[in-house]
């Protein structure tokens, strides 16, 4: 067996779950985690996050500077935004090196988060979105990609929720991410988008990942979800991983 063909056969694979703060990114990511370590105990699984993943400890003080500084608050968007860009450059070599080495990692957001933001993000330049750009021509694409939306009214109900039981800071949120007046309406404007858009302009000539969107209208379990929306594409990767891997 030749080097090439080793190195082809034995890649693991990127999983990423995108959509905007309270639609469930996080549930679905750790069911995801749950149903490969059960089913499948023999493959490395690795689960990261943006901003602030635990390949590397470089992501976790950006999210530390970003949201529990006092100063972030008065941060430049600019300089938030090269930030954010810092973190996802880190989390993806690291993502990237383990990838190749046969794992695989479930990341909660990747750069696909900042196309969305940065269309809401109040002052912005293109600084941060054009490193991204450039930095992705050559960087690791996921494999499999669930973007989660649901309505702004849902997702209103779910952050409020969230932010008395002192799970999130709303007002931080908003602080970096747009006005109050229109959050998150436009953040679910930009995430229809960034998937419209994105596929068919910045990765125009490379290969798309596979995007899968998922809507919660909030009468579905996320058990439900998971099993209807999101397990058959897992078992379909599956397969082909590990015929890829068979002698």
């Amino acid at each position: 067996m030749t080097e090439e063909m080793r190195e082809k056969k034995e890649r693991g694979r990127l999983i990423v779950v995108e959509g905007p703060d309270g639609v469930g990114k996080s549930i679905q990511t750790m069911a995801i985690y749950n149903y490969l370590s059960k089913e499948h105990p023999h493959i490395s699984l690795h689960v990261t996050k943006e901003p602030g993943g635990s390949l590397h400890s470089l992501c976790g003080e950006i999210r530390r500077i970003l949201f529990k500084e006092h100063y972030s608050r008065d941060l430049h968007p600019d300089s938030s935004g090269l930030l954010f860009f810092l973190d996802h450059m880190q989390n993806a070599i690291v993502t990237e090196a383990l990838v190749k080495a046969g794992a695989w990692v479930l990341s909660d957001r990747w750069c696909y988060s900042q196309y969305a933001y940065n269309e809401v993000r109040a002052k912005t330049s293109d600084i941060a979105t054009n490193l991204y750009v450039e930095f992705e021509e050559t960087s690791i694409q996921p494999d499999l990609l669930f973007l989660l939306t649901t309505s702004p009214n849902i997702l209103r109900e779910r952050i409020e929720e969230r932010e008395e039981k002192k799970e999130k800071d709303l007002r931080q949120k908003e602080k970096q991410w747009g006005e109050q007046s229109d959050f998150p309406e436009k953040i679910i404007e930009a995430y229809d988008k960034v998937y419209n858009i994105y596929r068919n302009y910045i990765h125009r000539e490379l290969d798309h990942p596979s995007w899968i969107k998922i809507i919660d209208d909030g009468l579905q379990t996320p058990e439900f979800i998971f099993f209807d929306h999101i397990q058959p594409y897992l078992d379909e990767a599956l397969k082909i991983f590990l015929e890829s891997t068979e002698d």
